[in-house]
């Protein structure tokens, strides 16, 4: 998939790179030298998206049944582990989307088609928790194995 048109934040982002960015948004987060995509998604608030569901939220030690949604919690660790753990610096690529929420799940529907066609692995695919069946450790413990897999997979094929 190219990303031509697009553009390229740090994560975590500096605030006035979110004050820039449109408020109706795709997104594609990426990680290492080679911004490799890990997860496509789609919000109608992408700046208070990024800086406060993926990267202000702190879940060490919570119920899960008290954390926001399961993607934000596999977003927010996912990134948190590749960058903190793995070392590897981590990219959002965005462009704007349409207002219309309908019409903006299918843009995302359409990229994470595409990536995975390309033969990408995407957190989007791992199944979501239910909170009153799982722990915030074995969750966490699950998205981490997967972010090992998808580094083993890039150091493979570099």
């Amino acid at each position: 998939m190219t990303f031509d048109g697009w553009h390229v934040i740090d994560f975590p982002a500096a605030r006035r790179s979110l004050l820039e960015a449109p408020k109706s948004c795709v997104y594609v987060f990426c990680f290492g030298s080679e911004e490799i995509p890990f997860y496509a998604g789609q919000s109608g608030r992408f700046g208070e998206r990024i800086e406060n569901d993926y990267r202000l939220t702190k879940w060490s030690g919570s119920p899960l049944n008290k954390l926001g949604a399961p993607t934000d919690f596999c977003i927010a660790e996912a990134a948190a582990y590749l960058n903190g753990e793995k070392g590897q610096q981590i990219k959002v690529k965005y462009k704007q989307g349409s207002d219309d929420r309908e019409a903006r799940e299918k843009e995302e529907a359409d990229i994470i088609d595409e990536l995975l066609i390309e033969g990408r692995r995407l957190v989007n695919c791992l199944g979501r928790f239910d909170s009153k069946q799982t722990s915030a450790d074995s969750e966490r413990e699950k998205i981490r194995r997967f972010c090992d897999m998808l580094c083993r997979k890039e150091a493979m094929e570099t």
